[in-house]
């Protein structure tokens, strides 16, 4: 059985990794694709990326592939021209644990057991330059705290930390502070909604938590039907993604009015890219777009390493 460690989506690109296995690249075509004549321009990507196996935590960048393998950051790249083998790529980070992008900066972030969160300016990802390394004080206060999730977003970082809650810290050239701190039992991810004054927490325990930063306090809860418990979350044109153990939902924040998207076995992992939901579930990667006219489809994990192109309806 093949075992998918974690998914992404980059350029109309579907990024795939299989636990001691490629790196699949599948293109995406259809749907609301208008890029063509710019996938034309940049070039073609590789269909795999071959020299390493099981990646996680992955994000992309400028045609970067960033991604943890046995702990070590490195990264990969996408196009087919640039011939940059893994023995010659830059080992970012050590005893990693999480990745984050800042897109609006072009800023990577490796939260690391070793250093920290160290900060990469990656606007040139072949030669990435380090930037910092920040020791947040929730890490030095704890002992062998374990973080579920770090998101980065316009030089703010959210921390999920289990069974401690969440902090958001202000990161300034000259000046990184605690801004936030919420305490919940047991935090599995984080993020942020409303034009970033409101933080999303996903815990074990309490379901999703809406945290307005005007007001200082919790101001929604909503708990997962059938026992189930939020693993990730991400928000999604005006409403809430939720990955759950066991199903896929959408939560209107406005009303607190929940939609299940998929409830049929065990959900894998999950990522969004425009009006499109991927995730896997046993053996099989699933299509998803919410909407009026909603579709759902799946594709054997077996078949994507020969597959030529996906077809978004």
């Amino acid at each position: 059985m093949r075992i998918v460690t974690d998914i992404s989506v980059y350029n109309y690109h579907l990024i795939v990794s299989f636990l001691n296995e490629s790196v699949e690249v599948i293109p995406l075509i259809g749907g609301e694709d208008k890029r063509n004549l710019y996938r034309e321009r940049v070039g073609n990507y590789r269909h795999h990326i071959s020299h390493t196996k099981g990646l996680n935590e992955m994000a992309v960048i400028r045609h970067h592939l960033f991604g943890v393998k046995e702990s070590i950051a490195k990264s990969y790249p996408l196009l087919l021209s640039n011939e940059i083998v893994e023995e010659e790529s830059q080992v970012l980070g050590k005893e990693v644990t999480q990745v984050s992008i800042d897109y609006k900066y072009d800023n990577l972030y490796l939260m690391s057991n070793d250093s920290g969160i160290i900060e990469w300016r990656v606007s040139d990802p072949i030669v990435p330059k380090k930037v910092k390394e920040i020791v947040p004080e929730a890490i030095e206060r704890l002992s062998d705290p374990v973080l579920s999730n770090m998101v980065t977003i316009e030089n703010d970082i959210l921390l999920s930390i289990r069974g401690y809650g969440i902090n958001k810290i202000i990161n300034r050239r000259n000046d990184q502070r605690l801004a936030v701190e919420v305490r919940s039992p047991d935090p599995q991810d984080v993020n942020a909604f409303n034009l970033r004054k409101v933080i999303i927490i996903a815990d074990a325990f309490d379901g999703i938590l809406l945290f307005d930063e005007r007001q200082q306090k919790i101001i929604g809860q909503f708990r997962l039907p059938e026992n189930d418990f939020p693993q990730q979350i991400e928000p999604f044109w005006g409403e809430i993604l939720i990955k759950g153990k066991y199903g896929v939902y959408l939560l209107d924040p406005n009303y607190m009015k929940l939609q299940v998207l998929w409830n049929e076995g065990r959900v894998g992992v999950l990522t969004k890219y425009y009006k499109y939901i991927f995730f896997s579930s046993k053996e099989k990667l699933y299509l998803l777009r919410p909407g009026w006219i909603r579709y759902i489809r799946s594709i054997s994990l077996d078949r994507l390493n020969n597959l030529q192109a996906i077809e978004l309806l």
